[in-house]
């Protein structure tokens, strides 16, 4: 039996999986777009002869990869579709939508210490025997223009 937490959980994840589902098919369907102009473009060069056969079935097969793909994503929606009505009682293939305006937010855990101290400039100095002074601080200039970035480090 699940608790509460663990529901809660595996919804999250669930959504999470969702979301990021969408955006790999956004970018798989802009890929497919590319590579058909691709395809084309590849047929008309064969045609004019200033390209070899094998082009235009290279661009063919990265198309039906590109189709692969999206049909593997779009399963994977699927699951977590039927995953997320599951855990909510209902039908497991009614379709709902989920708000993709919202955004991940990676957030942190806690804070990593060391389990011996660092060393500082004075532990450093005295096992040198130089002065416990810092190297002055060095920051970076970044000056943008139309035609040009310059980067100019200071002391």
């Amino acid at each position: 039996m699940s608790t509460l937490a663990d529901l809660k959980a595996q919804a999250e994840y669930s959504y999470n999986v969702w979301l990021v589902g969408l955006k790999k098919l956004d970018v798989l369907r802009k890929d497919k777009a590319l590579l058909q102009a691709m395809m084309v473009n590849a047929e008309q060069r064969y045609r004019d002869g200033s390209s070899a056969l094998g082009a235009y079935y290279k661009a063919t097969a990265a198309v039906g990869e590109a189709d692969r793909m999206i049909a593997v994503v779009s399963a994977g929606i699927d699951q977590q579709r039927i995953a997320l009505n599951t855990m909510m009682a209902r039908d497991p293939l009614r379709v709902f939508t989920i708000d993709t305006a919202y955004v991940i937010g990676i957030t942190q855990a806690s804070r990593w210490t060391p389990r011996r101290s660092m060393p500082t400039a004075a532990t450093c100095a005295r096992s040198t025997g130089a002065s416990a002074s810092l190297p002055p601080k060095r920051t970076w200039h970044v000056q943008t223009s139309s035609r040009s970035s310059a980067c100019a480090m200071t002391t």
